[in-house]
């Protein structure tokens, strides 16, 4: 008999793992159970925390948004379907990606907003208006205590984008799928993680009656991580999720198992026999649906005999002020038709490249042999895509692409543990052992062999 196991699994927001744990009585954990603390500095005298701040109720909330490359623009468009709202002002050092957030407010019917780009103080500008209430800020996270504290010393309310919602999320899956974990998150979120780790420790004690210990949170920083990646005997599975660096730094330095999730350099073949509208629609959501994640577009091939169908096949693309990268020869079928500030050259480092921005590479192929060539070479393993109305072309399509999905006329935004009915998932599995693409509850599993016998011998 073959029955599921915990599997001890190792996941977080940048690193990650499981360990099993047992179920302690609450009492004896509770005497032993040591709260995470979050170090606060003295405050000055008379100054008070917000945790019970108040305002004036605003009929008309006003906001101003600083950071527009990754996942500004997202917000910028979750904001447009928030009733007594008004974006009142955009800021980001590149004017293009202000440009590509009026875009937003242009397609939702809403005016345009004031803009402020081309400077590395251009977000004080914003700050400083008198017709702001709120400054939403998604920049890198460097400058978002800088960017915060000015903010709000000149009277306005601030939030500030951090990437916690993952340590929630993983903890669920594992805590579901019955395994402990260990969480290993970047510094930029550390406070969050921990009072966050806090809340689900006190949860499991006090309301499940479980040890705290089915959750740990490291600290920031490298140390601890590396010495992470050689817990032999200890960690069972290692799923790092983050760019390509953290990727390849666990792969090539962890001494236990590692599930490499995330880096999805994607293409999409558009064949001789494609359907242009089909291929136009797909192109356009595959790449710009949302830019920043790992199912995003970043490169189109396209048959060399379809060439005259390639400024359709990329119209859509103009008008999110995509950047492409074109061969020579797709470079001189696009560069009548498409905006010149938008067309360059593609250079040695384009084909390969995970842009997670609003840049495309294109290239041409004499065959669908060559394209399936082009991916094998430049690919992630991650998503591919053929946009074809032969039955054979996409039979050998899908044999022959070394992915862990494989799209027929369907872009690869599809991509995602939530669409394949699989619910939250932990990430999207690269390699082909023992789990590829999304990964869910099942995923988080192992298996053990149970024998029952009556004194039975091998002869």
């Amino acid at each position: 008999m073959k029955i599921k196991n915990l599997l001890t699994v190792m996941t977080g927001l940048a690193l990650f793992c499981l360990a099993g744990c047992a179920s302690p009585q609450k009492e004896a954990v509770a005497k032993e159970y040591a709260p995470i603390e979050v170090a606060v500095p003295e405050r000055p005298a008379g100054q008070q925390d917000v945790i019970q701040l108040t305002a004036p109720k605003l009929d008309t909330v006003r906001v101003g948004f600083i950071g527009l490359g990754m996942r500004g623009p997202g917000a910028v468009a979750r904001w447009t379907h928030i009733p007594g709202t008004k974006i009142v002002a955009l800021c980001d050092l590149r004017p293009k990606c202000v440009e590509r957030a009026q875009g937003i407010l242009e397609k939702a019917g809403l005016p345009k907003a004031a803009e402020y780009s081309g400077s590395e103080d251009a977000w004080k500008q914003l700050c400083e208006r008198d017709d702001i209430d709120v400054v939403y800020i998604a920049s890198d996270w460097k400058h978002h205590a800088e960017m915060g504290v000015y903010a709000m010393e000149h009277g306005k309310h601030v939030a500030i984008e951090v990437p916690s919602a993952m340590t929630l999320d993983v903890f669920a899956l594992c805590f579901k799928s019955g395994n402990a974990c260990i969480l290993k998150g970047g510094s930029d979120a550390d406070f969050s993680n921990r009072i966050l780790v806090e809340i689900i420790r006190n949860t499991l004690l006090d309301v499940a009656h479980l040890s705290p210990y089915l959750v740990a949170l490291l600290p920031a920083g490298h140390d601890s991580a590396d010495a992470l990646l050689h817990a032999r005997g200890y960690v069972d599975l290692i799923i790092p999720r983050g760019g390509k660096g953290l990727i390849d730094y666990v792969r090539q330095n962890a001494t236990i198992p590692v599930i490499e999730t995330g880096a999805g350099v994607c293409h999409v073949y558009f064949d001789k026999e494609g359907d242009v509208a089909k291929g136009a629609a797909i192109i356009r959501n595959a790449k710009t649906r949302r830019v920043s994640v790992c199912n995003a577009l970043d490169c189109l091939i396209i048959d060399v005999n379809r060439l005259t169908d390639l400024s359709t096949l990329c119209s859509g693309l103009q008008q999110d002020n995509v950047e492409i990268y074109a061969d020579d020869l797709c470079y001189n079928y696009l560069k009548t038709s498409y905006p010149s500030h938008l067309l360059k050259h593609a250079s040695t480092d384009t084909f390969g490249t995970e842009f997670l921005d609003y840049k495309m590479a294109v290239t041409a192929t004499m065959t669908i042999q060559a394209a399936v060539a082009h991916i094998s070479i430049y690919g992630s393993g991650h998503s591919e895509c053929i946009v074809t109305e032969n039955d054979w072309a996409a039979d050998y399509f899908m044999k022959m692409v070394d992915a862990a999905c494989v799209y027929v006329n369907v872009p690869t935004s599809f991509t995602d543990g939530g669409e394949f009915g699989l619910g939250a998932e932990i990430g999207i599995s690269t390699q082909k052992l023992h789990a590829r693409g999304p990964m869910g509850l099942e995923e988080l599993n192992t298996y053990k062999w149970i024998i029952q016998g009556d004194g039975q011998i091998r002869q």
